[in-house]
């Protein structure tokens, strides 16, 4: 797994037809534009 942030664009998924995507992934790929992954945090660290 990546040790940095990893930004994914959700906009290019809306218009491909997912087979298996359930409806949870739908209403996110249709209300969100990116998704942040972020690694482990603390609240100590430096965002």
């Amino acid at each position: 797994m990546p040790s940095g942030w990893t930004l994914i664009d959700l906009r290019h998924l809306r218009f491909r037809k997912l087979s298996g995507a359930g409806p949870e992934w739908e209403r996110m790929i249709d209300g969100y534009d990116f998704l942040v992954l972020m690694p482990e945090i603390t609240p100590a660290d430096p965002l």
